[in-house]
């Protein structure tokens, strides 16, 4: 199980480094589309404001696949003011989709250990 969560913690970090290309980060999402951990979703709600639209779009409907409500405030934001057309109706689709969702599932169960 720790080895498990190195792993997720070692992607998560990857995801969220700004450094990381966008193709790398959309192939990230992808993995993280097959787990179900805190900390995975944490970096998934974190991309939906990526620099890069194509991030931004995945990581939106990974949330809404996740039912991560805790990007409401994210997505209302990016529904009205991103630059991207296919971003702004991705995030207003996704609104309506976790509309009934709990506003947590994004954030870490264990702290990380460099706070």
């Amino acid at each position: 199980l720790y080895t498990y969560e190195k792993k997720v913690y070692k992607l998560a970090a990857k995801l969220e480094n700004p450094e990381t290309p966008p193709e790398e980060k959309l192939e990230l999402l992808e993995i993280f589309s097959f787990v179900n951990d805190d900390r995975a979703n944490q970096a998934v709600a974190k991309n939906v404001l990526d620099p890069n639209p194509e991030v931004r779009e995945r990581a939106i409907w990974l949330a809404v696949d996740l039912k991560l409500g805790a990007i409401r405030p994210n997505l209302e934001v990016l529904a009205q003011n991103d630059p991207s057309r296919r971003v702004r109706l991705a995030a207003k689709e996704a609104l309506r989709s976790l509309k009934g969702a709990p506003a947590q599932g994004a954030q870490p169960t264990v702290l990380d250990k460099k706070k």
